[in-house]
């Protein structure tokens, strides 16, 4: 799995040149300190040089380094896809939010509404939730997994099949119409697969990136989905496509 992704990573920044961080763990839904380590072993072993706050191949060294407003850009538009998803959030609303960095995003929006209740197996939304004494905290157990900085295993999934949550905010590594949302992870997989199938109101948290792309696993369909949040307008033929009108679709 870890091969796959250093691989993968290797040819995504040769091709895209200087690559944020913040890009990739985005792209690859993984957390800030996975992408650390990745990018760690690139520099170390495929020739590729570190830059102020990101990285790039040697090759193309004579991109410039990526520019702090650009930094600050990014954040705002992180920052502007958590007002929105948090607007779909009402009081007394029980949440779920999914392993990824994105979901983090939404907590600072949601903490001053009544008496909600964030349920997450995401280590980073759980750290961030329980800085909001307004906030209900459910974290779900199981063995902790450092690709996807989350709690997985039999506990969760039982927990997790359980439960009746309002609204359900879910990750993808990987969106088309004929597959639906994929991951690239057997457990991320079940544990995303449980938690649609249980429950109705599912919102979809999706860099642009993803779409076209298709992981290993399908684990929702894509009308399944009542709402996409995503940080840029999905291309035409996704908007055409029967799979997607009916869902809400809300960008920055």
């Amino acid at each position: 799995m870890k091969y796959d992704r250093l691989t993968d990573m290797e040819h995504y920044i040769t091709q895209n040149g200087t690559i944020t961080l913040y890009d990739l763990c985005r792209y690859y839904n993984v957390s800030m300190s996975t992408v650390r380590r990745d990018v760690a072993e690139l520099i170390r072993k495929n020739g590729f040089r570190k830059v102020y706050g990101g990285i790039v191949h040697e090759s193309q060294s004579q991109i410039a380094e990526p520019a702090q407003p650009n930094q600050s850009k990014a954040g705002h538009v992180c920052q502007l896809t958590g007002v929105l998803a948090a607007s779909l959030v009402k009081e007394d609303m029980s949440v779920f939010l999914d392993c990824g960095f994105a979901a983090t995003e939404i907590l600072p929006y949601i903490a001053d509404k009544s008496n909600i209740t964030v349920i997450s197996h995401n280590l980073a939304a759980l750290a961030e939730a329980s800085k909001y004494a307004s906030l209900h905290v459910i974290a779900l157990g199981g063995i902790y997994n450092r690709d996807t900085a989350s709690f997985s295993g039999r506990n969760t999934l039982d927990e997790l099949s359980a439960m009746s949550i309002d609204l359900v905010f879910l990750t993808a590594a990987g969106v088309t119409p004929e597959h639906g949302l994929t991951s690239s992870s057997y457990m991320d997989a079940r544990i995303k697969r449980i938690v649609a199938k249980r429950n109705r109101a599912l919102v979809l948290l999706a860099d642009h990136s993803v779409f076209g792309k298709n992981a290993l696993i399908s684990f929702c369909e894509i009308d399944r989905l009542q709402t996409i949040i995503s940080d840029s307008p999905l291309p035409c033929e996704y908007l055409r496509a029967s799979e997607f009108r009916e869902i809400q679709m809300l960008t920055p």
